[in-house]
Formats: structure tokens, C-alpha cells, sequence
């Protein structure tokens, strides 16, 4: 039987999760907005199975919109869960229909999700008006192109607090 966890791939997900979290982590904390919390991955379209996704994922999230206090002109949404985290990134917002964001996976390894480009777009219920006094946010939306699974799509429901 072979250990699923050992040493060197622990090793590895550790300095990857590092490289990943890291880039937020260079500025001062009061510098930029971001916000914390989390939700569920739900709703996975019959493309997903092949990529092992169904159901329903608890996740957990965090969420820097652009235009804020040190953010800069991208938004950035990692979403992490049991076997690894996803970090989707857009010049200026997500949309409220789909749009093509880019995207990095942390699984066993770090690598971009290019082909088929993930999409995102933002549904009712989503906080849209977000300012620099802005405590709470929710995200409800649709990705796309999961995991470069063509037509792979689930519905992702997050809520998240400022920190």
C-alpha cells in the first residue's frame, strides 16, 4: 500500500501552498482589503465526475476585490478544500455573466488552468456594491470550465467577513 502522505509530497504541498498564499503576505495587512470566510461548491455538472468533483464541498475562502485600499486592478478568489485550493484572478471584478478568469490549481502539484480557460460569473445574492467600509460579502456564482474539464460547472456559494 502505498502512504499517500508522505514526507517529500507533505514537503511539497507546504512550499506551494506557501508560494500560492504568499504573494498577499509581501504587504502590510491594513494595506489591502480582503476578505475571509467560506461556503460550498454544489450543483457539479455530469462533465466534473471525470475530475472526481460532485456533490456538495465544504470550502473555505478568501477574497481581495480590486479598486480597494492596496488591492490594486485585479480581484483575486482563492477557494480551498480537501484536496487542494483554486485561485481564480480578473483584471477588475468578476462579471455577472461569464467571463474567462485566470486560474491556478494546487492539488499535488501548482499548475495553470489554461485549456479550457475557466469562466466565472457572479449571480443574484452576490454583494456587488463593495467599498473600503465593507464588512461582509457574499460571492454566489457559476464557474466553468472546472479544473480543465470542458463544460465541467458548478455553482459556488460563498460568505466571507472582512479581517
Amino acid at each position: 500500500m502505498t502512504n499517500r502522505f508522505s514526507f517529500r509530497a507533505v514537503a511539497r504541498v507546504l512550499s506551494a501552498t506557501v508560494l500560492f498564499m504568499g504573494v498577499s503576505a509581501a504587504a502590510p495587512a491594513d494595506a489591502m482589503v480582503q476578505f475571509r470566510g467560506g461556503g460550498f461548491m454544489t450543483d457539479f455538472s455530469p462533465e466534473c465526475a471525470t475530475g472526481g468533483f460532485g456533490g456538495t464541498i465544504m470550502v473555505t475562502s478568501r477574497y481581495r476585490p480590486s479598486g480597494l485600499s492596496g488591492n490594486g486592478p485585479r480581484s483575486w478568489l482563492t477557494v480551498m478544500h480537501e484536496p487542494g485550493a483554486v485561485n481564480f484572478n480578473t483584471q477588475g471584478r468578476f462579471q455577472r455573466s461569464f467571463a474567462p478568469v485566470e486560474a491556478v490549481a494546487l492539488y499535488s502539484s501548482v499548475w495553470p488552468l489554461i485549456s479550457p480557460q475557466p469562466q466565472v460569473q457572479l449571480l443574484p445574492g452576490t454583494t456587488f456594491s463593495l467599498n473600503g467600509d465593507s464588512t461582509f460579502v457574499a460571492l454566489i456564482g457559476e464557474v466553468n470550465h472546472f479544473a480543465q474539464i470542458e463544460d465541467c460547472s458548478f455553482r459556488l456559494r460563498l460568505y466571507m467577513r472582512r479581517v
